[in-house]
């Protein structure tokens, strides 16, 4: 991409930019400012002459750095970062008129887009702004998130099917330890919306409890997304929807398991200590002693964060209230087939091989061993950085040329998912490496990686 932006190779560029982000020509002309036909033409090689203007629409709609093109920065970036154009980029509900008035058009020649018409056009461009910032490594525009998440006015005529949406939540949670980071991203925004539309017009409270249900779980999964792509701002806005969503639903389990999951998180992000300790205390006060999956997760991250502070009485005395939970927990927790939602036997063991290996104690290499033997085929993430925590433990225990040769095998083989806990794995790695070993090569290269 690099080399085609600095040749001005538009097919190119286009080329790329669709294979990445499985956008349609439609969806990419709607974003340059252009005709699907246009489009066509270009990736057909039929046009190899553009204008300044053409380049200045490329630049803007897909938010390319201009010099990269060799035209100046997006006006608006220059002027107020924070801020985007008010045509295009505005906060939707900033458009519409108070309850009880009408909305006078002011003096332009623009006669086509009515106000429902062009709120759903501010809607959908940022989503496609979304899911392009995501798949380019690019940051997200600001407002647009807002946007995505607001309230919506629209009433929808379909209706609403609760089962389908829990079927959704099933899939997103099994198919996110399989994809890589950012994969679900784009669904999960056109779910995010169609979920806060039927949740507005929706009437009947034991239905709004399930559209709120559903929203909190997107959310989640929306998250947690969006923190292994790195955009941390996003992520927080929504967690904060998420347990909002959970807590106005009545819904105690799964307002624990959200708190519980965001701490975890934290942890591996390196949220301050006190955050952490009070989205886990949050969640065991909420829980009230009922045996869940986040009440374990709560534990967990208790543990790991009293492991990492080299406090080694607080994290056994943690992980004995995780393994109190763990075996009072439902039939069908234990069972949960996603990987994500419920609290399997593996996951269980993962969490002791992470937190023995933290703390240094021999049990570790047991529940490694444990683990890996029960997870579950496909489930790439947890089995990739089980392997790194296997690693750590290598190192530690003086096996430091194998140890760092499997830490970057492990890298190599999922470059395109840099999660937040293969981050934080890879810098408890360098920090564990004896002072004589951080100049091998296998060390640099490692280093290197991380700063990729």
């Amino acid at each position: 991409m690099s080399d085609a932006l600095t040749n001005r190779d538009l097919r190119a560029v286009l080329k790329i930019y669709i294979h990445v982000t499985q956008l349609t020509q439609e969806a990419l002309a709607n974003l340059i400012n252009t005709n699907q036909g246009n489009i066509s033409k270009i990736l057909n090689g039929q046009r190899r002459r553009y204008s300044i203007k053409e380049f200045e629409s490329l630049r803007d709609g897909l938010r390319i750095p201009g010099p990269l093109l060799g035209l100046q920065p997006v006006p608006q970036a220059t002027e107020d970062p924070y801020r985007g154009a008010p045509d295009e980029h505005a906060h939707f509900t900033q458009r519409r008129p108070a309850v009880g008035t009408s909305e006078i058009p002011s003096g332009t020649v623009d006669r086509s887009p009515a106000p429902d018409q062009e709120d759903d056009e501010v809607k959908r461009r940022a989503a496609l702004q979304i899911i392009t910032a995501v798949a380019t490594g690019t940051a997200i525009p600001p407002g647009t998130f807002e946007t995505v998440l607001s309230s919506l006015d629209e009433v929808l005529d379909q209706p609403v099917d609760i089962d389908r949406w829990q079927r959704a939540i099933r899939e997103y949670g099994y198919l996110t330890p399989r994809k890589p980071a950012g994969f679900l991203i784009r669904d999960l925004t056109a779910d995010l919306l169609a979920v806060s539309e039927l949740a507005h017009r929706e009437n009947t409270q034991s239905t709004k409890n399930e559209l709120l249900r559903t929203n909190a779980a997107l959310s989640t999964l929306m998250a947690v997304q969006l923190e292994n792509t790195e955009n941390r701002r996003e992520a927080r806005m929504s967690w904060d929807l998420a347990r909002r969503a959970a807590d106005t639903s009545n819904d105690t389990s799964l307002s624990v398991w959200i708190r519980s999951k965001e701490a975890e998180g934290g942890l591996y992000a390196g949220m301050p200590a006190i955050d952490i300790e009070a989205l886990t205390k949050e969640a065991v006060a909420i829980s009230k002693g009922t045996p869940s999956a986040g009440l374990v997760r709560a534990y967990a991250v208790q543990a790991g964060l009293a492991a990492l502070q080299g406090d080694g009485n607080s994290a056994s005395k943690a992980m004995n209230e995780m393994t109190e939970v763990f075996t009072k927990l439902p039939d069908s927790t234990v069972a949960d087939s996603t990987y994500f939602w419920g609290w399997r036997e593996s996951i269980h063991h993962w969490e002791e091989a992470y937190i023995f290996t933290a703390i240094g104690d021999s049990r570790a290499q047991n529940a490694t061993d444990k683990s890996f033997a029960l997870i579950p085929p496909g489930t790439l993430g947890p089995t990739a950085n089980l392997r790194l925590i296997h690693s750590l433990r290598m190192i530690r225990t003086g096996d430091i040329d194998e140890g760092l040769e499997e830490t970057l095998t492990t890298l190599h083989e999922h470059t395109q998912s840099r999660t937040l806990f293969r981050q934080h794995m890879t810098s408890q790695i360098l920090a564990a490496l004896p002072r004589q070993a951080r100049t091998l090569p296998a060390a640099r290269e490692l280093r290197a990686l991380t700063s990729i």
